[in-house]
């Protein structure tokens, strides 16, 4: 099945990329990683020390294979993990994610039940079937990332959701990758929240946003600190100058 999907071509990536990452739990990448692994080195693989992968999509519940699995059983695994991750996606995309060329998956993605997108850019997409696509224009919501989260290293051209003028603010030479949030799913920012000391968020935006976004931001960055930071009741969110 083909279809054109515009968003690709525009740098915009599509709004459920962001909510997907908001569902996944902390011991998703600790599974995908085990799961690559065995796809890779041949080994069996034990997941994660019972840490089950959290699916984003009904497909994605197959992601985790039996506690023993064959290269090849693993490595459809993972490639369906990645789909339900960050798909739609080109091969490129994914040879970017998985360190490994096309020749090495390539057989394992053909014997998955995936939809075909044609990108206005003429790139071929692929993705789960059953997985959401909403329209480009949707509203994303602020999301907030991690250092080193997957969904800025997932993808061989990050323009989709790391504007180009700002990848060497985020990805440092030695490879670091800030902390970072999203608003209308796009890089906009970064944040440092020390985990001892005075429970203090810190957010510098990367240009100018509007001030209905930084209240959202201020207002995710709230529910974030309360998190990171239940000993104490004493929290405080700011914005850098500037």
């Amino acid at each position: 099945m083909r279809r054109s999907w515009r968003c690709c071509a525009s740098g915009r990536r599509p709004a459920r990329r962001c909510w997907a990452r908001s569902h996944t739990g902390p011991g998703r990448d600790v599974a995908v990683a085990g799961v690559r692994r065995a796809a890779l080195d041949g080994r069996h693989h034990e997941r994660g020390r019972g840490r089950a992968l959290r699916p984003t999509t009904p497909a994605a519940a197959t992601a985790c294979p039996p506690r023993e699995a064959d290269p090849d059983t693993a490595l459809r695994c993972v490639l369906t993990a990645y789909l339900g991750a960050f798909g739609p996606a080109s091969r490129a995309d994914i040879a970017q994610w998985l360190g490994q060329p096309v020749g090495i998956f390539g057989p394992a993605l053909a014997q998955l039940e995936v939809v075909t997108f044609q990108a206005e850019d003429g790139r071929t997409l692929v993705d789960l079937p059953d997985a959401s696509r909403p329209d480009p224009d949707v509203p994303a919501p602020v999301r907030f990332l991690p250092k080193w989260d997957n969904l800025l290293l997932a993808y061989e051209r990050r323009e989709r959701v790391l504007p180009e003028h700002l990848r060497r603010t985020v990805i440092g030479k030695n490879g670091d990758v800030l902390a970072t949030f999203l608003v209308d799913g796009m890089v906009a920012g970064a944040w440092e929240a020390p985990r001892r000391g005075r429970a203090t968020m810190t957010l510098t935006a990367f240009g100018r946003l509007p001030a209905r976004s930084r209240r959202e931001v201020a207002r995710e960055g709230e529910a974030l600190l309360a998190w990171l930071r239940p000993d104490t009741a004493s929290r405080e969110v700011r914005w850098a100058p500037g």
